[in-house]
């Protein structure tokens, strides 16, 4: 089975410098081309004139091409499958894409990495006209894969668009690579039993992610520590607002802001920190969560953050109501109290995270393309 995956160029790039989403797409094809039974084809446009290069990378076949060679790149290599994402779909570009493979029999599967209407809701900015190319993905698509049953009934009362039974919710992977460093706990990177607690939140530093709580919930908690901010501003607002709330936790509490890190310098931050927490005010399915899970971190997250429906709180993490600033800083204070307890609630999170390996999920994907194609037949 052939199967054509649209995708953006960090996919034939070192996998060191991309955000989430786009680390999720890479990983996802190189696990799709592994597959027995499927020939991958990556499909990368660009908006500059020119004729389409290709490279061999890794099982698959990656090709880039200027937007107007998109319908001979598919006529060509014939797919019986079109994966396009949030990321690389919700756009002019995308869409046409989806047509013309329509019109060449291939069915199309579209994975949501975000939702565009209600992130902007919560003060995350996008374009216009993305809404609309948002609204005909997820009702122009054969399948759509949601990373989480949250997810999936969040697009379909924001947008209206009633629940489809070809509608799939599969969770979002982790390379094996998370698990090669140990953990937090070990070693290398024991931290004292005293009541000091090194915090690390890894997300883009935007109203959405919810940093806001987080620190509201250091103020009030009883402990002494730090918390580093790790990911870009894209909100300058925001950013100062929060350094304000920052400058008032007093002399026991520092806060510090990393910016954009490499995925070596992440795992390296999440190893030396003993707490993670993700107070996303919405997040389909944030990686940061799952990664951090693999290194020992039992994380503290909200419901509204779609990996909370892997968690089992008190025993392998902590869930929260969103914006719930006391519960959190009552949870800052457990861990500081009783951090064995903590050590092993983040046993059992790296469990957990082991069962979202890549090629299991990919397994997955793969037995979705078939399903469609069959009925088709």
């Amino acid at each position: 089975m052939r199967v054509a995956l649209l995708v953006p160029s960090s996919v034939a790039e070192p996998p060191d410098h991309e955000l989430g989403p786009s680390r999720a797409v890479r990983n996802l094809t190189r696990a799709l081309a592994v597959v027995d039974g499927l020939e991958v084809l990556a499909m990368n446009s660009r908006l500059t004139p020119g004729g389409r290069q290709s490279w061999d990378l890794d099982g698959f076949r990656y090709v880039r091409y200027w937007v107007g060679w998109g319908g001979r790149v598919l006529r060509d290599f014939q797919p019986s499958i079109l994966q396009t994402f949030s990321t690389t779909a919700t756009n002019a570009v995308g869409i046409w894409t989806a047509a013309t493979a329509h019109r060449l029999g291939a069915k199309w599967v579209d994975t949501v990495l975000g939702l565009v209407k209600l992130e902007s809701e919560y003060g995350y900015s996008h374009r216009p006209q993305s809404f609309l190319f948002e609204r005909q993905r997820l009702r122009g698509s054969d399948c759509t894969v949601f990373p989480s049953a949250f997810a999936r009934q969040a697009a379909s009362e924001a947008l209206e668009k009633p629940l489809r039974k070809a509608d799939q919710v599969i969770p979002l992977g982790i390379g094996d690579e998370w698990f090669d460093h140990g953990t937090w706990d070990s070693p290398a990177t024991r931290r004292s039993p005293e009541p000091r607690l090194d915090v690390v939140s890894v997300g883009v530093i935007a109203p959405h992610k919810g940093q806001d709580i987080l620190l509201d919930a250091f103020k009030r908690a009883n402990v002494a520590g730090r918390i580093r901010f790790v990911g870009p501003e894209r909100d300058h607002h925001y950013g100062a607002r929060l350094r304000g709330m920052a400058g008032n936790l007093g002399s026991s509490k520092t806060v510090e802001y990393t910016g954009f890190l490499t995925q070596a310098q992440t795992i390296d931050e999440l190893k030396h920190a003993n707490v993670f927490a993700l107070l996303s005010r919405f997040d389909v399915f944030p990686s940061a969560v799952v990664e951090a899970m693999a290194l020992g971190h039992a994380p503290i997250v909200t419901r509204s953050v779609g990996v909370s429906e892997l968690v089992a709180d008190g025993t392998s993490g902590y869930i929260v109501e969103d914006g719930d600033a006391d519960a959190v800083a009552n949870i800052l204070e457990e861990i500081a109290a009783n951090p064995e307890a903590h050590r092993l609630k983040g046993d059992r999170a790296r469990a957990l995270a082991r069962e979202l390996r890549w090629p299991i999920i990919a397994q997955r994907y793969a037995a979705i393309y078939r399903d469609l194609v069959r009925a088709a037949s």
